[in-house]
């Protein structure tokens, strides 16, 4: 939580006040021991909007955050590091973001406070979410809820992300909202009055929650610009007009796309996986793209464990063997207690991820990644994606989220085919725009 202190508003003090002139801060780490601070954090990270040209159309700017996967810190400037830490700015390192991070965005809420704050009889604090185009509804962690006054407005249905069905909860007003670092106090720009979020403890590393679809349907395009530029690091634009979407004779070398509406809320679009169409939610929640056991079996595509096994370990491979033919009788036991120690070690190519209702799901790592072809197909031309590590598993997305056929019996490998469109995939082109209204949907690639 970053407290914004102020008298009625969200505005910032200035520095004769002693709070540092910055409109994003890092998401409180230890809650408890944060709330309502006012000291300035030393990792404060100054959000400059970015210059436009005059003729480009009015767009909200905000710099996206990059935060870790637990247990794979995401480099930042200065080389900070470690699970749950935010960076800020443009991909530093690449091979080590991409596939291992989540995005997410500040955003200012002038009208809730923290119990310190309404003691001193001020408001104001700001905090960072995880922007996830596959999630249904907005979700804010209890914790971070509770510690605020809450307001609750009503009972929030039930809603769908990746992992699945997401429970339902109570409902809290967040209020206005505000993004980027426009605006007379440098505070951000009110660009929504009357948000919500379902309280709910949903997979949000290092942030307060996660804006999914409704908070996406108040613009009329999100553009997702990865690139580092001259006055900024990686951002986030939020347009009310976008020509590219709403222009018919806009004509240029990038790729626009119909998104399938999905009876769960959500959003997909047709991807060609090794030449074989199938359905892909699209999800900048999910660091990884993620691909059910048969669209694997449809593409050809083996997993690290098989292909192993298929081929023999080239560490075995190396290992001298026993002169003259003579078999050691306790080798195979010791081998096989060697195997079971490097399958637990992780080396087998199995992944665990959080899924549907807190429960861990396995993935297996499918083997040669980067030859995989993702390709997406439209009139006006087509995009190949890549990806450097997919994963391979049955997730609850596939049934709940894509409404896919599972298996009929298990091992049967009669199910459908579909795919987790996550962020290292779009991350593999400079920038995606999409336009998530219903009866509207649409989606651009830019190469």
């Amino acid at each position: 939580v970053h407290v914004s202190p102020s008298r009625g508003s969200a505005a910032r003090a200035g520095p004769a006040d002693g709070d540092a002139d910055t409109s994003a801060k890092r998401t409180l780490s230890a809650l408890d021991s944060l709330l309502g601070a006012d000291a300035p954090d030393p990792f404060d990270v100054a959000l400059e909007a970015s210059a436009r040209d005059d003729d480009e159309p009015a767009a909200i700017v905000v710099p996206l955050i990059y935060t870790s996967v637990p247990g794979k810190g995401a480099s930042a400037p200065g080389g900070t590091t470690g699970g749950g830490s935010l960076v800020t700015g443009a991909l530093v390192d690449e091979k080590t973001l991409i596939g291992s991070t989540y995005v997410a965005i500040t955003v200012g809420l002038p009208d809730r406070s923290t119990r310190a704050q309404r003691e001193r009889g001020v408001k104001g604090v700001e905090l960072d979410w995880c922007v996830d185009t596959a999630s249904s509804t907005n979700f804010i962690l209890p914790q971070v809820a509770y510690g605020l006054d809450v307001e609750i407005v009503g009972a929030a249905p039930s809603g769908v992300g990746a992992t699945g069905a997401v429970s339902s909860g109570q409902e809290m007003l967040l209020g206005t909202a505000k993004l980027g670092s426009d605006g007379a106090d440098g505070s951000g720009t009110a660009a929504i009055t009357g948000l919500s979020a379902a309280i709910v403890q949903v997979p949000a590393p290092g942030t307060a929650g996660v804006l999914g679809r409704s908070f996406l349907n108040c613009f009329g395009a999100v553009e997702f610009d990865w690139r580092l530029s001259q006055n900024a690091g990686a951002t986030m634009c939020l347009y009310q007009e976008y020509a590219p979407f709403d222009d018919d004779d806009t004509i240029d070398d990038n790729t626009v796309v119909p998104l399938n509406e999905l009876a769960c809320g959500l959003l997909a679009v047709d991807v060609d996986l090794n030449g074989v169409r199938m359905p892909a939610l699209v999800d900048t929640g999910a660091p990884q793209t993620i691909i059910n056991r048969a669209a694997a079996k449809a593409a050809g595509i083996a997993t690290v464990g098989d292909e192993e096994a298929a081929s023999g370990s080239p560490e075995e491979a190396k290992k001298p063997k026993p002169p003259g033919g003579f078999k050691n009788p306790f080798a195979a036991i010791q081998d096989a207690i060697s195997r079971g120690r490097e399958q637990a070690l992780g080396s087998s190519g199995a992944v665990t991820v959080m899924g549907a209702g807190g429960r861990p799901e396995r993935l297996d790592k499918a083997s040669r990644s980067k030859d995989v072809e993702m390709i997406v197909s439209a009139s006006s031309g087509s995009v190949c994606l890549s990806s450097p590590q997919i994963l391979i598993g049955d997730l609850e997305a596939f049934r709940v989220g894509l409404g896919l056929r599972g298996d009929s019996t298990l091992g049967a490998n009669d199910g459908q085919p579909g795919i987790v469109l996550g962020l290292d995939a779009l991350m593999s082109v400079p920038k995606v725009a999409m336009r998530t209204t219903p009866g509207n949907a649409k989606m651009k690639f830019f190469v």
